[in-house]
């Protein structure tokens, strides 16, 4: 039950950063928009700071649990990789509200440093896989945590794209832009490097 009241006041707290900003979020209306009364509100959350760290983790977490899934198999690497950039766009195409607070609280909102580190840690499986991609000379030789910051601004971009022009891009664009994503951290030796800039 605690969860679930969680869960509204996040999903709430949401919709209004997304409307009116961080700066602007009302304690007062965020528990009538949730519908959870003021009292139980402050009874999870201390202050408004506290009840962003939290919203904070609970978009890291969601969306760590949805790139966990994508790798899982045995495929070849490349594949995972691909299913994990897919998974992701298809995750924060439903979930808009989550990748702007992801975005907008990294930029400059009321997150914290320590709340940053923390998200991290939910990401383990997907820095593990990240890892084992540099350990066998695939990936590029790069930290996973600046690799996942490249792969989410690349999946940012194209999402806002489609809600600016008010499109969707085809599945055949959609692989394109993700192989752009996938070559752009791929490992190149210097002969590869030299021939691709003839």
């Amino acid at each position: 039950m605690k969860t679930e009241k969680k869960e509204k006041i996040f999903k709430a707290a949401l919709n209004m950063i997304r409307k009116t900003g961080v700066h602007s979020l009302a304690m007062g209306q965020l528990s009538k928009d949730s519908g959870i009364a003021a009292g139980t509100f402050y009874h999870y959350f201390t202050s408004k700071d506290m009840m962003l760290q939290e919203t904070f983790l609970y978009c890291h977490k969601r969306a760590a649990q949805v790139g966990a899934k994508a790798i899982k198999g045995d495929d070849l690497f490349k594949n995972r990789f691909v299913a994990l950039v897919t998974a992701w766009y298809e995750h924060f195409t439903k979930q808009y509200t989550e990748m702007y607070f992801i975005q907008e609280s990294e930029a400059g909102y009321s997150v914290t440093n320590n709340s940053i580190r923390e998200s991290r840690v939910f990401y383990n499986e997907v820095f593990h896989f990240l890892n084992q991609g540099i350990e066998k000379g695939t990936l590029r030789n790069l930290d996973p945590k600046l690799m996942l910051q490249i792969i989410y601004q690349n999946i940012f971009s194209v999402i806002k794209y489609e809600i600016i022009f008010e499109t969707k891009f085809p599945v055949e664009e959609l692989s394109q832009i993700f192989e752009i994503c996938w070559h752009g951290l791929k490992f190149r030796d210097k002969k590869t490097q030299v021939k691709e800039s003839q």
